[in-house]
């Protein structure tokens, strides 16, 4: 019996632990801007035609998307935490505030890769536009982007 309550308080102190790494104050924080940067790569690999790349940079992100969304329904982020934050997350959850409680936590994160893409699109249109061929010209961007922000190790 002394056992089993040695047990119970092991596993509860530990899982308080967990919370409280969770709850530090810019625990948040890092999470947001691993998300933002996992999409910030993937769409610079999209345009790059890296598509392995992609592929994991969107699961890493998406992964992490999942987790701050789902603390962000929590209540567990605090308003000085999202302040912190890339504007685009409390602009869509912003959004996402006024749906119905029901909508799916994958249709949120759908929508921040979604305006993370519309983003890193522009900007790297914004670079293209005096030159002709832009077709090419995203994509040569696009690497020299990718390689500039270190795109590869994300995530690993």
């Amino acid at each position: 019996m002394v056992k089993l309550f040695r047990k119970l308080v092991c596993a509860l102190f530990s899982s308080l632990v967990a919370v409280q790494a969770m709850a530090d104050d810019s625990a948040y924080v890092r999470l947001s801007e691993a998300l933002v940067s996992s999409f910030e790569c993937a769409t610079l690999a999209a345009h790059a035609r890296k598509n392995q790349e992609e592929a994991r940079l969107v699961a890493h992100g998406i992964a992490k998307a999942r987790v701050f969304v789902a603390a962000y329904r929590a209540g567990a982020i605090s308003k000085e935490e999202m302040n912190q934050v890339d504007l685009v997350l409390p602009m869509v959850l912003r959004f996402w505030s006024f749906q119905k409680l029901d909508v799916p936590v994958d249709f949120t994160v759908g929508n921040i890769y979604e305006a993370i893409w519309t983003r890193t699109t522009t900007e790297i249109g914004a670079q293209t536009r005096k030159i002709k061929e832009h077709q090419q010209d995203y994509r040569i961007w696009a690497t020299a982007d990718f390689k500039e922000k270190n795109c590869t190790f994300v995530g690993m």
